[in-house]
C-alpha cells in the first residue's frame, strides 16, 4: 500500500506542482492538520513561478500564523529538489536561530521516509555540514542559513530568501535607531546578498515579512519591481494585490483572509490583544500597513486648513524653518524648508519644500523663499549636517538667522508639536501642491520614509509657541512702562497679527 501511495503522490505532484506537494508533505513537518485555503494556493503558485523562471523576484506580506514560513522556508526548497536537486539556496532571518530552525525542518523533511520513498535519499551524511546551518546534496545543491547582516562565507546561490529580515521590536523607539536598523538591513540585501549569485542570468529573490515601516525592505524591493503578494487580514479593495499570475481573490471590504483558521471571533480577539483594530500593532501585523489609516502620532482628524483670503501671510508673525541635508554635496539628501506663521494663537503653514538639494542649492532655495515671503521675522536653521554652513553664509546677509540645536529626540519634539494639532491650533494651506505629501508624511511618522516634514513642523510650532510667550511678556512690559494703548495695540499687531 505504501508503494502505491508513493507512486500516486509522485505522479500527482509531478503533474500539479508545488501546491500539491505542500498539501501532501504537510503532515511530515507540521503536527497541526492541514486546512486548505485559497491564500495557500496563491503563495504556492507564486513560489512555483519563481522556481520556473516566470517570476524573478517576489515579496510576500502576510499576517503571522498564516504558514508563510512553512510554505516558503521549509516546503518550497524541498519541492524544488524533487526536480532540480542541484538548485542552491541561501536563507536568512533577523535571528540566525530562526533561520536554523527552518533549515532543520527542511532537513527533516528530505531525510524522512516519506520523502526518500518518493524521490530517494539526496544527502550524503559524510558531506553534511548541517551542524553549521549548511547542508549539501548529491547533485551539488545546498541550503546555507545565515542571519541578516551575516556574510555568505563565499557561498553562491540560485535563489536567495529572507524570511522576517527585521525584528518587529527593532522598529520601535527613536527614529535614529529605526533608520539605522532599516538602512543596515536594506544595504545587506542590496550589497552582500546581491553578490551571492551562481549565475546573474539565473538568480531569483524572495522576501517574506510583515510591513513594519514605509522604508522597510519590502517597500524597497517593491519599488525595484518585485512582484508583490500582500494579504491583509481584512480585505481592503483599494489595496488588492495583483501580480502577473494571480493575487488576492477576495471581493468585499472586510472579508477575512483565512476563515477556516481565523474566523471573525478569533481575529477580533487578536485585534483587541494588539491594542485595537485601529492601533499601530494591528495595522502593521494584521493589515500590513506601517501606520493605521488615520495616522500614528499625528492624526488626520486633527488636520485643518485655511486660505490666503482668510489669513494672508502679511498678517502673521512669520518664520522660515530649515531642516538641512546630511551629505555635504551637490546631490545631497533631503532638505525641508517651510514657512510658518502665527496669529491670534493659531499657527499656519504657508509653504513647504522637500527636495534633494546640495549645499549651494539649499542656500538658493532659502533665498527664493525669502523673496516670496519678504516679511519673514526669523530664519530658523537646525545646526546639524549642512546647517552650520548655511547659518554662517546666511548670517552675512540676514540678521534674523537663528541657529537651532534641539536637546530632545525627534520623537519627543513631535509629541510636543502634536499638542497643538490636538488643540486644533494648527492649519495647513488648502489646495497647496505640497499638502498631500506633507500630511501623508505627518500621519506616517515615526514609521514613514521621510521625517523632514515632521522635523520642520516640530521646529516651527515649538519655536512659535515659545516665542509668542516671550513677545507677549515684552508687550505687557511695554504697555506698563509707557502707559500707551497705542503701544499695546502696536505690539500685538506686530508680533501676533491681532
Amino acid at each position: 500500500m505504501s508503494g502505491r501511495s508513493a507512486t500516486l503522490d509522485h505522479e500527482l505532484i509531478w503533474r500539479k506542482g508545488f501546491y500539491e506537494f505542500a498539501k501532501r508533505a504537510w503532515h511530515v513537518v507540521e503536527t497541526q492538520p492541514y486546512v486548505d485555503n485559497w491564500h495557500i494556493e496563491e503563495k504556492c503558485n507564486h513560489c512555483e513561478a519563481v522556481a520556473l523562471g516566470m517570476i524573478k523576484d517576489l515579496v510576500i506580506n502576510e499576517p503571522p500564523g498564516c504558514s508563510k514560513s512553512l510554505i516558503v522556508s521549509v516546503l518550497f526548497p524541498a519541492w524544488v529538489w524533487t526536480f532540480k536537486p542541484g538548485h542552491r539556496f541561501i536563507y536568512a532571518s533577523f535571528d540566525g536561530s530562526l533561520a536554523l530552525k527552518h533549515a532543520t525542518s527542511h532537513f527533516d523533511l528530505i531525510t524522512s521516509p516519506w520523502y526518500i520513498e518518493r524521490w530517494g535519499n539526496l544527502l550524503d551524511p559524510k558531506q553534511s555540514k548541517f551542524a553549521m546551518g549548511e547542508f549539501d546534496n548529491h547533485a551539488g545543491g545546498f541550503r546555507f542559513s545565515t542571519s541578516v547582516g551575516g556574510k555568505g562565507t563565499g557561498r553562491h546561490c540560485h535563489t536567495r530568501v529572507v524570511d522576517d529580515p527585521v525584528k518587529p521590536a527593532d522598529i520601535e523607539g527613536s527614529t535614529k535607531n529605526i533608520s539605522a536598523q532599516l538602512s543596515k538591513t536594506n544595504r545587506w540585501w542590496q550589497n552582500t546578498m546581491s553578490s551571492r549569485r551562481v549565475d546573474p542570468m539565473n538568480f531569483s529573490s524572495i522576501v517574506v515579512m510583515q510591513r513594519l515601516h514605509e522604508a522597510d525592505l519590502s517597500a524597497e524591493c517593491v519599488s525595484e519591481g518585485y512582484q508583490h503578494l500582500c494579504f491583509p487580514m481584512r480585505f481592503e479593495p483599494e489595496r488588492a494585490a495583483k501580480t502577473i499570475i494571480g493575487g488576492d481573490r477576495r471581493t468585499y471590504a472586510g472579508e477575512l483572509l483565512n476563515i477556516p483558521r481565523f474566523p471573525e471571533e478569533a481575529v477580533a480577539k487578536q485585534e483587541k490583544d494588539m491594542g485595537g483594530a485601529d492601533g499601530p500593532i494591528a495595522s502593521a501585523q494584521l493589515q500590513q500597513r506601517p501606520a493605521p489609516p488615520g495616522g500614528l502620532l499625528f492624526k488626520e482628524e486633527t488636520f485643518q486648513w485655511f486660505t490666503l483670503v482668510e489669513m494672508p501671510f502679511e498678517e502673521s508673525f512669520l518664520c522660515i524653518v530649515v531642516d538641512c541635508a546630511f551629505k555635504d554635496s551637490e546631490s545631497g539628501s533631503g532638505v525641508g524648508i517651510e514657512v510658518w506663521g502665527m496669529s491670534g494663537g493659531k499657527m499656519y503653514c504657508y509653504d513647504s519644500v522637500l527636495e534633494t538639494l546640495g549645499f549651494s542649492q539649499t542656500i538658493e532655495a532659502i533665498q527664493a523663499v525669502l523673496v516670496r515671503f519678504p516679511s519673514i521675522n526669523a530664519i530658523l536653521i537646525e545646526e546639524k549636517a549642512n546647517g552650520s554652513a548655511c547659518i554662517q553664509i546666511l548670517k552675512e546677509k540676514f540678521p534674523n538667522v537663528i541657529p537651532m540645536n534641539p536637546k530632545t529626540s525627534k520623537l519627543a519634539r513631535a509629541h510636543a508639536a502634536n499638542v497643538y494639532y490636538q488643540a486644533r491650533s494648527v492649519y495647513h494651506l488648502a489646495e497647496a501642491t505640497w499638502l498631500s505629501r506633507k500630511e501623508s508624511n505627518l500621519s506616517l511618522f515615526p514609521k514613514g520614509r521621510r521625517n523632514d516634514d515632521v522635523d520642520c513642523t516640530s521646529m516651527a510650532l515649538i519655536w512659535l509657541a515659545d516665542h509668542s510667550m516671550v513677545d507677549f511678556a515684552a508687550a505687557m512690559s511695554a504697555m506698563r512702562n509707557e502707559q500707551s494703548d497705542g503701544t499695546w495695540e502696536s505690539a500685538l499687531h506686530k508680533h501676533f497679527g491681532m
